[in-house]
């Protein structure tokens, strides 16, 4: 899907798009339309767009309306549009790796993207990598460049904790706040993990989901 042909590919988180609270219906928990309303803002926009290319979690399909799965297939069998397990990681890697077959992209969420920061340092205040979309008094949506402000480096260090979390299926709040909190060690004296790093592990445990 070309917007214009000289603009930037547009990188869509398109989960975080669906996912708006503020222009979802009662009862909704992702919405298509609400990507297509924000479709429709972009051709309005006075920033210049070229080809959009969305990126989706896999739980975003189940959660969407018989009309959201067929859309979504339907980009899907087109190329537009492609799912994985964590969209994050694949749209900044679209975004910053020398590989990548967009050209001069910018990604369009509202997610921070604070636990990539360490990694590529270029989000810190970034106001051209970025895109939002904005409603006014009367629901009209309208695309911007966004601030990517400036994260102190306790913020970044505890969400790419909470990340690492996140990927080892740790969902109870109630336990990731304590581990957070936590330094853990192996006591199992014939552990080769134990015998290099007696005090405390240089990684979180891994925990199982039903525990």
């Amino acid at each position: 899907m070309t917007l214009f042909n000289e603009g930037p590919d547009v990188l869509v988180d398109i989960s975080n798009v669906c996912r708006d609270r503020a222009l979802l219906e009662h009862g909704e928990r992702a919405s298509w339309k609400v990507f297509e309303h924000v479709v429709k803002a972009m051709h309005r926009a006075p920033i210049q767009l070229g080809r959009i290319h969305a990126v989706a979690d896999r739980s975003l399909y189940p959660i969407l309306g018989n009309y959201g799965r067929e859309q979504l297939k339907t980009f899907r069998k087109k190329g537009l549009l492609e799912e994985t397990a964590l969209a994050d990681e694949r749209l900044i890697g679209y975004l910053f790796d020398d590989n990548s077959p967009f050209d001069r992209a910018v990604v369009l969420s509202r997610d921070m993207f604070d636990d990539f920061r360490r990694s590529h340092p270029q989000i810190q205040e970034s106001k051209e990598l970025f895109l939002e979309w904005r409603g006014d008094t009367v629901g009209l949506l309208s695309i911007h460049f966004r601030n990517m402000q400036l994260r102190t480096h306790r913020r970044i260090s505890r969400k790419i904790e909470e990340g690492e979390m996140k990927a080892r299926k740790l969902f109870r709040d109630t336990i990731r706040e304590r581990a957070l909190e936590s330094d853990f060690r192996c006591d199992n004296s014939d552990c080769v993990v134990a015998q290099l790093w007696a005090d405390r592990l240089r990684e979180l445990p891994v925990y199982e989901r039903s525990r």
